[in-house]
C-alpha cells in the first residue's frame, strides 16, 4: 500500500464518507472513488460495504486500519528525520584527520560547530588507517579531510585553510642557537628528532635546511609523530614541530624557536565535489569564516 493510499484511505475512515473526505484532502471526489477502487482492486477484497450513500468498512477494511496509520506513521517519521538532519537538529558528521592537526585546525572549527549544532555526532577517523590518499573521502566513509596535502585528481575539492609556521623544539638540555629566530644553517651541528625518510613531513622539513644548504643531523626517526615528543622532551634531539605541540613544550618549559627561513606548511580540507550534506555545508562556512586565504598561523 502507497502513501498515498494509504492516506485516502483513512480519510474516508475518519470523515465517515467519501464527500468529506475528498473536501478534507482538497481533491475532487471522483479522484478519491478511483483511489479506493485501486486499492481494493490491488489487495483483491472490498475495505468497505456500500449501502446506498453510506460506506461501511468491511471486515477487511477494519483490519487494514492499523496498517495504514503505521505506513503514514512512518512516512512522517522519515519526514521528520529528513529534516531534522537538514536543520543540523541531528545527523553525522564523519571527518578524517591527521593527529597533528586536531588541535589547530580541527578543534578549532568543531567547536563552534558543535555548540551550534549539538544534535549533530562528530566521528573522527585517523587517516593513517587507509592505505591511499583520501581513500576515506573518494569511498564515502568520510566526508571530509583535515590534510597537510592537497587533493589531486578529480572528484574532490581542496580549501585553503592558510599555513601553519612550525617551530624548533628542545629540551633545555640541547644547545641552540641564543638569537631567535634561528637560522637554520647554524643547525647543522643540532642532533634532530624527524619522522622517516619519504614522509610528506620530513620532505618538507629538508627541502627548507637544503634551501640553507645543509643537511639535518638526525639521530633518531620515529614513524608514529607522538612518539617524536617523549624523545625530545627527554633531551634526545631538536626537532621541527606544529602549533599543537609547540603550545605542549612551552608548557612543559623547552625551548622554542622560530627559524630563519621559516618552516611552513600548508592545511587543507578536502571534500568531494558536488552536493554536500547540510553539516558538511555548515563546517565549509566555518572555515571560510576562521580560515580566511593567505592565513599564517
Amino acid at each position: 500500500m502507497e502513501i498515498r493510499q494509504a492516506e485516502h484511505f483513512l480519510a474516508v475512515v475518519d470523515n465517515g464518507g467519501l464527500t468529506r473526505a475528498a473536501s478534507a484532502l482538497y481533491i475532487s471526489q471522483p479522484s478519491l472513488s478511483l483511489s479506493i477502487r485501486t486499492l481494493e482492486e490491488r489487495l483483491g477484497t472490498s475495505l468497505f460495504i456500500r449501502t446506498g450513500r453510506r460506506l461501511v468498512l468491511s471486515e477487511a477494511g477494519e483490519n487494514l486500519v492499523p496498517g495504514a496509520r503505521r505506513v503514514l506513521a512512518s512516512a512522517a517519521d522519515a519526514t521528520r528525520a529528513v529534516r531534522e538532519v537538514r536543520e543540523l537538529q541531528r545527523g553525522e558528521l564523519t571527518i578524517a584527520v591527521d593527529s597533528e592537526l586536531l588541535d589547530d585546525p580541527f578543534a578549532s572549527v568543531i567547536g563552534p560547530f558543535c555548540r551550534t549544532h549539538p544534535g549533530v555526532v562528530i566521528e573522527v577517523i585517523d587517516p593513517a588507517t587507509s592505505i591511499a590518499p583520501f581513500r576515506l573521502v573518494h569511498s564515502g566513509r568520510c566526508e571530509a579531510e583535515f590534510s597537510t596535502t592537497a587533493a589531486t585528481g578529480s572528484g574532490l575539492e581542496c580549501v585553503g585553510l592558510g599555513r601553519q609556521r612550525l617551530s624548533l623544539v628542545a629540551a633545555e638540555s640541547i644547545a641552540l642557537p641564543h638569537e631567535n629566530p634561528v637560522r637554520l644553517r647554524d643547525l647543522a651541528a643540532v642532533p634532530m628528532v624527524l619522522p622517516p625518510p619519504s614522509t610528506v613531513y620530513r620532505e618538507r622539513v629538508e627541502a627548507s635546511f637544503a634551501l640553507a644548504k645543509i643537511r639535518p643531523l638526525v639521530i633518531a626517526e620515529c614513524g608514529p609523530r607522538e612518539l617524536i615528543w617523549p624523545l625530545v622532551q627527554g633531551g634526545i634531539g631538536a626537532s621541527i614541530m606544529p602549533p599543537s605541540m609547540v603550545a605542549a613544550a612551552v608548557g612543559h618549559g623547552m625551548q622554542v624557536r622560530s627559524t630563519e627561513p621559516p618552516i611552513e606548511r600548508e592545511v587543507y580540507l578536502v571534500h568531494r565535489t558536488g552536493v554536500v550534506s547540510a553539516a558538511l555545508g555548515r563546517l565549509l562556512e566555518l572555515v571560510s569564516s576562521l580560515y580566511p586565504p593567505g592565513r599564517v598561523r
